[in-house]
């Protein structure tokens, strides 16, 4: 399968490129992810509406067939926009496309519950084909991509978590900072998966599970360990860009944004309001990404002598 170049608008380190790579913290998360949403979409009418769907097999039949016309529509687009589109232009601009108009639709209530639902079990379908591939780009592109056989960098919520593994497990050349790396990691997912993901759901079928907020400044650790690292790292080689848009900058900026929200705010307890703090996410992120562009890109050498 190719993998999409490394263009300068990409946030890379090395091999590791954000919004295709993936590390194996993130991969085992996508095969979470999709389990959980798997069991949330299929539980989610049968339970909680259960009087707007006395046949199940009718249901199940309807769902069936908006999900085969929602693969098509995702099938058909990627084939047409990725190598025309996707593949030359920021990957942003794919994220929009791809997810951002279709979640904007869906939560200003443009989406019929029943395609809602299809739409979910097609990002479920997504994660697992995200854990099979090794992908880190759009759940909602994971078939295409496997269908087309070519990957492209595409960003999406979930490589917030990508990029603080990246950066906490940037050093792993002792014994000492690969166990501190893994406490590190595993406390960041185990936090953010249970605010995000658990701990909302649940809310949904009205299951109150008492979180306290307190637990959320345990991301504490890691970003201290992360925040380490970036120092460590700025003063061997002196680079700002590095320091703000290298393996630890973005990485950073989520642990501090998940530690707002977690501990300061309503927004992260209960329903899918966690979706908010990957809004501000993504929107610091394409603000630094302009910055990034202004300040750091360089042209080419094969796109100068062309001009």
């Amino acid at each position: 399968m190719t993998s999409s170049v490394h263009a300068a608008h990409h946030v890379h380190d090395g091999d590791f490129v954000l919004g295709n790579s993936i590390g194996p913290f993130g991969r085992w998360v996508r095969l979470l992810g999709g389990i959980i949403s798997l069991i949330v979409f299929v539980a989610d009418p049968l339970i909680l509406k259960p009087d707007l769907y006395s046949d199940p097999w009718a249901f199940i039949g309807k769902e069936a067939l908006l999900l085969l016309a929602i693969g098509a529509i995702y099938v058909v687009s990627y084939f047409l926009l990725a190598e025309r589109l996707v593949a030359k232009t920021h990957p942003g601009i794919g994220t929009m496309i791809f997810i951002g108009l279709p979640g904007i639709a869906w939560s200003m209530g443009y989406i019929p519950h029943d395609w809602g639902i299809a739409l979910g079990l097609w990002v479920s379908i997504g994660f697992f084909f995200t854990f099979i591939l090794k992908y880190g780009g759009c759940e909602v592109v994971a078939l295409p991509t496997y269908l087309l056989g070519k990957r492209y960098t595409m960003y999406c919520p979930l490589n917030a978590m990508d990029a603080i593994e990246n950066g906490v497990t940037a050093e792993k050349d002792s014994s000492g900072s690969f166990i501190l790396s893994m406490i590190s990691m595993t406390i960041a997912l185990s936090v953010i998966l249970f605010f995000s993901y658990v701990n909302g759901w649940f809310k949904r079928f009205g299951i109150d599970l008492g979180v306290d907020k307190v637990w959320g400044y345990l991301l504490v650790i890691p970003l201290a360990h992360i925040g380490f690292l970036a120092i460590k790292g700025f003063i061997k080689d002196g680079s700002l860009k590095n320091l703000l848009f290298g393996k630890y900058g973005i990485g950073t900026l989520a642990l501090i944004i998940y530690l707002i929200n977690y501990t300061k705010s309503d927004l992260m307890i209960g329903g899918i309001h966690w979706f908010i703090a990957l809004v501000y996410i993504a929107f610091a992120w394409g603000i630094l990404e302009l910055i990034r562009g202004f300040l750091f890109a360089k042209k080419n050498p094969a796109e100068a002598s062309a001009d």
